[in-house]
């Protein structure tokens, strides 16, 4: 990938950097942007679809992400605080 510029990608969550790094791979120079000033204190990646594991496979690296989590039977999540349900 060639080009006259820098590839900006907006928001820096699973979506954005998983853009931003296959752009890179491509041979293009990104810069991720967030609204947030800072890493939040949630987590914004909590599961693996199997529209994403299909996509770390092309990678060769969905193995990796299989051997270090564990298997989900049920969804649950707690609530960030000054949140209700």
């Amino acid at each position: 990938m060639s080009g006259d510029g820098t590839i900006m990608v907006a928001g820096a969550g699973p979506a954005g950097l998983m853009l931003a790094a296959e752009l890179t791979l491509a041979g293009a120079e990104v810069t991720v942007l967030d609204a947030l000033p800072e890493r939040s204190p949630y987590c914004r990646g909590f599961n693996l679809n199997a529209r994403s594991l299909e996509l770390l496979d092309r990678r060769g690296i969905a193995g990796r992400f299989l051997a270090e989590g564990r298997p989900c039977r049920r969804a649950c999540s707690p609530t960030p605080p000054g949140r209700s349900t």
